[in-house]
């Protein structure tokens, strides 16, 4: 909490308390300079402050505290602690949302963090464990209300072993618990309840604090209940702002904020509105015979002896005089009491270290956080000067700036270094009718902040070298005013000095080629609305030279408002032009060499063909069947390889192919080449996944050699169905293909690896080729499976 605020405000309470009553005469003309000249202190001192405009606060209060925290006519919470807190709330640009609800429920939703602030609690030892609290604004007493007509309660000790009705979670409650005055305790969820409890006869006394009592009772019409003059010892009520333990930040905004309401008579205003109607609630009977009785004595004195008039009213006007003024002393020394508690309170509550000094550089004013720094293990450093207190080096320097801010009648900050720590200090003259009588200050520790402040320029050092090494113009955007900050490597990728540019987003968007501009806006407008998750681009921007040259373009947006708006986008500049030039000539070369590959596939197309067309007209005009199946046997294979040769023509790449569609089509090719063929149900079930290039022609020739061993040597003259049946799967990085006819099958003399035929022997090479492993079988006709080994292929 800034220091001009702590002593602008309570400075002037607690100063006034003493100034009207222990000050002596010739001290009073010094202290009502300082009481007088403190608000012109807050004026030069209060910086404004960066707001939380817009911020919300989830606040609770009780249904029925009266006049601190009620239910209105339309069902809103309101009250003087209420408005107090909406007050506070709003000088420090905070908006206070209010709900309601039970008061042990409330104090449990601050403590979860489900609310961020309560505006009425009393301060206690129990309570100071789990809460954080502001300087108390208000303090109160509290009663013993018990029922008209019974006996009536003359003692504390009275109530041992009575039914006493508290609300559950108040102070009450804590302090009849702490101070063991019963065992019969019972709790309501309001004192409304509790009051309505006693009122109808149930339990024998409500302890609350009195003036919402009796403000609640009067509400509710309820008039056979009274309260006791019983005092009760440390129930007195510190009523505060309080806030989830922890939550500094929140704290010094309100004790700030309720400082701000208290020196701009908002809290007097407050007060007068909610208290004037219940004044006298607050009174004992004791408090009001003191006011009543002097005049009933005065009236009686004036009845009973007349023929002393003359003097008996002179006698009378001075009683009554004295006895006013015992009245106000009173007053104002209760005042004074909880003014140098509040005070006290309030400006230790600070972490950083507040003084006033006196013209002759005299502690006159000290926070503990002030005091453990000049003077470790002292309890009181008033009326002492530095030089008693700290070494003459710190001492000198501390002088020096009091002096300096006496005598320029202006704030001084200065730095010094004690151990490894710096500290800020800031000296503010106190003025008053143009005249020096004091000097306020503060020192803060910002050992941390220059610390931060030392990586940050040391990281901002590294950034600069890094974008420099890798050659990277710098841009930082803020989108909302249209301001950039370019680096001086952004200007020099286009022939300019950093001088040369204007700091504006309108000076790279000039620069742009007018073909991609719209495409630019375009990617950078989706990235702004938060559709991708960065922003890049290529596109050709205008030299100095008059050139266009190519810049790789990439940003973020790394900040944005309330509203999901953009505020700030950070990003780098790269000339990608000798990259684009490379890419151009390979494009071209690249053409070049798919033309030509397309005119080498068409006529080794053409060639293929030409082979396969003279075999099958070869086996056509040959009468030999030897001859004829040769020549079907290489125009089978001759297919395989061509079929396999258009699925590497048409696909995208050469390292693999899938090979569902190459063995579909491989099948239908070899079934048409043989007569027959059609009278064939030929059933495929194969995964659809990739094989490498040095499996799938070897794997062709053996479906090839399967296929046309079964089509030509499995059935028998006038078997009815014929069926083949080919299954390929993949699993762990092996392939498995069975194939299986409905053939005679293999003879009984048939064994792997001991045949003539050409057919078996090519497939039982092509296998061991491919690291694989078949194996033949009779099964309702012959059965292969051929297994091999493949990395894991693109599903």
């Amino acid at each position: 909490m800034p220091a001009a605020a702590i002593i602008s405000v309570y400075a002037v309470m607690h100063l006034h308390s003493i100034l009207a009553v222990r000050m002596r005469p010739k001290n009073r003309l010094f202290l009502a300079l300082l009481i007088a000249a403190v608000p012109v202190l807050h004026l030069k001192a209060q910086q404004p402050r960066p707001g939380l405009r817009g911020d919300t606060l989830r606040v609770a209060s009780e249904p029925d505290y009266p006049p601190f925290c009620i239910i209105n006519e339309a069902g809103e919470p309101d009250g003087f602690s209420v408005e107090l807190f909406r007050e506070a709330a709003a000088a420090m640009g905070l908006r206070a949302v209010f709900t309601s609800g039970p008061w042990h429920q409330l104090m449990q939703d601050l403590a979860d963090g489900s609310i961020d602030a309560l505006p009425l609690v009393g301060r206690s030892p129990e309570r100071e464990e789990i809460f954080d609290f502001t300087f108390p604004y208000h303090t109160m007493r509290g009663a013993v209300f018990m029922r008209t007509g019974e006996a009536e309660i003359d003692s504390l000790d009275r109530l041992a072993g009575k039914e006493i009705i508290v609300m559950q979670g108040d102070n009450a409650h804590e302090y009849v618990l702490r101070a063991g005055i019963s065992d019969r305790i019972f709790t309501t969820d309001t004192y409304e309840t509790a009051f309505r409890q006693l009122s109808a006869g149930r339990h024998d006394v409500v302890i609350a604090q009195r003036l919402m009592g009796l403000s609640l009772l009067n509400r509710l019409h309820i008039d056979n209940i009274i309260a006791l003059d019983i005092p009760l010892p440390d129930f007195n009520q510190d009523f505060s702002f309080a806030v989830t333990k922890g939550n500094a930040k929140l704290l010094s905004l309100l004790n700030e904020g309720l400082s701000i309401i208290i020196a701009d008579g908002t809290y007097d205003r407050l007060h007068k509105k909610w208290w004037a109607p219940d004044s006298d609630y607050g009174m004992s009977s004791r408090e009001k015979a003191r006011i009543i009785l002097p005049i009933a004595l005065g009236m009686l004195v004036i009845l009973s002896l007349l023929t002393f008039f003359f003097f008996r009213k002179i006698v009378r006007k001075r009683t009554r005089a004295l006895l006013k003024e015992v009245s106000e002393r009173r007053r104002v020394e209760r005042a004074l009491r909880e003014s140098d508690t509040n005070f006290r309170l309030f400006i230790n509550s600070s972490a950083d270290c507040l003084f006033l000094k006196d013209t002759a550089l005299r502690y006159v004013i000290s926070n503990e956080a002030n005091t453990r720094f000049i003077a470790p293990g002292q309890a009181d450093i008033m009326g002492k000067r530095d030089e008693d207190l700290l070494p003459p080096e710190i001492a000198g320097k501390f002088r020096d700036t009091d002096l300096a801010a006496i005598k320029r009648r202006e704030p001084v900050t200065n730095t010094i270094q004690v151990g490894e720590n710096i500290y800020e200090t800031r000296k503010i003259p106190v003025l008053m009718y143009n005249r020096v009588v004091g000097v306020a200050g503060i020192i803060r520790d910002i050992t941390e902040q220059q610390n931060a402040e030392k990586a940050l320029a040391e990281s901002e050092e590294r950034l600069d070298l890094a974008l420099r090494g890798a050659d990277l113009g710098l841009w930082d955007w803020n989108i909302p005013t249209g301001s950039v900050v370019f680096n001086e490597r952004w200007a020099e990728m286009l022939g300019y000095s950093l001088d040369e540019i204007d700091p504006h987003v309108s000076s790279w968007e000039k620069l742009i080629h007018p073909e991609d501009s719209a495409r630019v806006q375009e990617e950078l407008g989706e990235h702004l609305a938060g559709k991708t998750p960065i922003y890049e681009t290529e596109h050709r921007m205008r030299k100095k030279s008059g050139e266009w040259c190519w810049i790789l373009d990439k940003g973020k947006v790394l900040e944005r408002d309330a509203g999901g708006n953009p505020v700030r986008a950070v990003g780098t500049h790269m000339d990608i032009t000798e990259r684009k030039t490379a890419e151009t000539k390979i494009r071209a070369l690249l053409r070049e060499k798919e033309i030509l590959l397309r005119e080498v596939h068409h006529r080794i197309k053409n060639n293929m063909g030409s082979i396969e067309g003279l075999l099958k007209i070869h086996a056509r005009s040959s009468d030999n069947p030897e001859v004829r199946s040769a020549l079907q046997d290489a125009e089978s294979r001759l297919k395989s390889m061509r079929v396999l040769y258009d699925k590497l023509a048409g696909s995208d790449s050469f390292r693999e192919i899938s090979i569902k569609p190459y063995l579909t089509n491989l099948i239908d090719e070899i079934i048409a080449i043989f007569p027959g063929g059609q009278d064939i149900t030929f059933s495929r079930q194969i995964e659809d996944f990739d094989i490498p290039a040095d499996i799938y022609f070897p794997l062709g020739i053996i479906i090839n050699e399967l296929c046309t061993n079964s089509i030509k040597y499995a059935f028998t003259k006038g078997q009815g169905e014929k069926r083949i049946t080919l299954t390929a799967t993949f699993n762990r990085s092996k392939v498995k293909i069975i194939f299986q006819d409905n053939g005679k099958g293999f003879p009984e003399s048939f064994i792997p690896g001991e045949h003539a035929g050409l057919g078996l022997e090519l497939i039982e090479m092509l296998t061991e080729q491919i690291d694989g492993t078949i194996a033949f079988s009779t099964e309702a006709g012959a059965v292969i499976t051929l297994e091999f080994p493949v990395s894991a292929p693109k599903t």
